[in-house]
């Protein structure tokens, strides 16, 4: 009986590790993901704000002024939009799957005690 036991626990205790470790991982990837999306959204933010004004900007000027004044702010209006446009606003795609896998390939390392170089857990987007 003991020489059940014993292994059975030393594996219960490897896999616990182990996931353990995979699960700080995993936290580790996510909230690198979460600080870069919080990034890309702020400068969407930003994006839209410029572009907001720009429009109210002719909106106001068509409404108020003359279409005179609209053609002398036209170089204006162009060059910022110009450089709205040449901002470079990387959006994911938010149809992306994500394909989550654990190999386990070196489970026998595992319940001896030795950290495989394989076993790990991959997260990949797959793009069609």
């Amino acid at each position: 009986m003991q020489s059940v036991v014993s292994p059975v626990g030393r594996l219960t205790n490897a896999i616990n590790t182990r996931g353990k470790q995979l699960v700080l991982r995993l936290n580790e990837v996510c909230d690198a993901k979460q600080r870069t999306l919080s990034e890309k959204k702020d400068a969407l933010e930003q994006l839209a704000a410029i572009t907001d004004h720009c429009v109210d900007f002719v909106n106001t000027a068509l409404e108020q002024g003359s279409d005179t004044a609209v053609l002398h702010s036209k170089r204006t209006v162009s060059a910022h939009l110009q450089r709205i446009k040449s901002r470079r606003a990387d959006i994911p795609n938010p149809e992306i799957p994500v394909r989550i896998s654990l190999a386990l390939d070196k489970l026998p390392d595992l319940v001896r005690g030795e950290c495989p170089r394989r076993m790990h857990l991959s997260l990949k987007g797959t793009r069609n």
